[in-house]
């Protein structure tokens, strides 16, 4: 739908709209980083159990690790005797037949080693350069298996999995310095209005400063992507024109709309420049919500009196979608309504709430939308079918869940 084409009837339900979205993204390309910088970045590559060879079984017992078939007919009266490799020479090479090494509980097996022998099966006679085994030990006595027959070639950590301490731990043990994340990409921020001045200026009377722009940028960051361009304008539809032509070095682009700024300047600047996709999207608030495409890069168009809304419907399932994220959705749970509701059907509602888990089930109450500072401390929002016009307290309701 190009420039004149543009007509308010191209409003989508919310699944469609987020079907179109997810649809015209693309994942960004990859980058090796090391270990220390893999943290809260995006697997682009499988990590399987046979990735690295010093995967091996850990030891359960002190004693000393050895090959299962030195310790054949061994008993106190025929005792066999083994020679003690050093801790430092079992790591850089297997350990062979009629050898031993001390081992302690947790240690990794060495290589060549497929049982321990416990301290009170063997004696090492003045602290010397052998140990007597004075009983025979069965193969993968006294160690646990970290691979089996069935997990060969398994998968440690998927692609798509976000890089936390456990993964961290596991590639350290596996011996992983380094693996292939996603390049995090860049999303520039258009904020727009004449009555918007900098957090740093003096605000004047009839002058608002610009909380939306900051509001973004920690959705973004949360989300583990980069900051593109930071652009105010204050001169309508030229204006965002010419900023998301100096947004094109960004793979993602948003338009947030002062209040007072009419939603069709920011469409028609899309459309001049590539097309849109839809204007609007059927859920409340966040109705004035549109989407197009800039000559490959993805453009959103919202309203500053919702941002949370649309990013939670639309705009963060994209950015994880473009990190090549498994799950692009929050958690939801179902909730407890703490106290009745009337709404308007038509739309689905994202309500902005406080939601608790007591006594075993999650409690949930609407925060008043006509007190936007309290609205800013939703740790929670509830989403309601576009068919349902009333709910009692003590309804079954879902809730997405923002602290995770």
């Amino acid at each position: 739908m190009i420039g004149s084409e543009i007509t308010h009837g191209n409003v989508f339900e919310l699944e469609c709209a987020r079907s179109c979205v997810l649809e015209s993204i693309n994942e960004t390309g990859t980058e090796q980083a090391g270990i220390i910088n893999t943290f809260g970045r995006t697997m682009a590559e499988s990590i399987i159990d046979d990735a690295s060879p010093n995967m091996r079984d850990i030891v359960l017992i002190d004693g000393y690790a050895v090959n299962s078939s030195d310790t054949v007919g061994a008993s106190k009266k025929h005792p066999c005797s083994l020679g003690i490799l050093t801790e430092s020479a079992s790591q850089r090479k297997e350990l062979k037949s009629g050898t031993a090494i001390v081992v302690h509980h947790g240690d990794c097996m060495p290589m060549g080693a497929d049982t321990v022998v416990p301290l009170e099966q063997a004696y090492r006679p003045d602290g010397g350069p052998e140990v007597l085994i004075l009983a025979e030990v069965k193969p993968d006595c006294n160690i646990q298996s970290t691979t089996s027959p069935d997990q060969q070639n398994a998968i440690l950590i998927p692609k798509g999995t976000v890089v936390g301490p456990n993964e961290m731990s596991l590639l350290a043990h596996i011996g992983r310095p380094g693996i292939c994340v996603r390049r995090k990409p860049r999303v520039a921020i258009i904020t727009t209005g004449a009555d918007v001045v900098e957090i740093i200026e003096n605000l004047e009377p009839g002058k608002i400063r610009n909380k939306a722009r900051y509001e973004i940028v920690g959705m973004i960051m949360e989300a583990g992507c980069e900051l593109g361009r930071l652009i105010h304008v204050k001169d309508g539809r030229i204006g965002i024109e010419k900023a998301i032509s100096e947004s094109l070095d960004s793979e993602i682009i948003i338009v947030s709309l002062s209040e007072k700024d009419k939603h069709e300047i920011a469409v028609n600047a899309t459309a001049n420049l590539g097309d849109v996709r839809f204007t609007g999207v059927h859920i409340s608030p966040g109705l004035a919500t549109a989407f197009g495409m800039v000559e490959g890069r993805p453009v959103f168009v919202i309203s500053s009196a919702n941002i949370l809304e649309s990013f939670e419907a639309l705009i963060r399932p994209a950015l994880l979608k473009s990190l090549g994220r498994i799950e692009i959705d929050r958690k939801t749970v179902s909730a407890t309504l703490g106290k009745p509701l009337r709404l308007n059907p038509g739309h689905t509602h994202y309500i902005r709430s406080i939601t608790t888990y007591k006594r075993g089930r999650y409690e949930t109450r609407p925060l008043p939308s006509n007190n936007k500072q309290m609205c800013d401390f939703a740790n929670s929002i509830m989403t309601i079918h576009s068919e349902v016009d009333t709910l009692k307290r003590g309804d079954a309701v879902d809730v997405i869940m923002l602290d995770t």
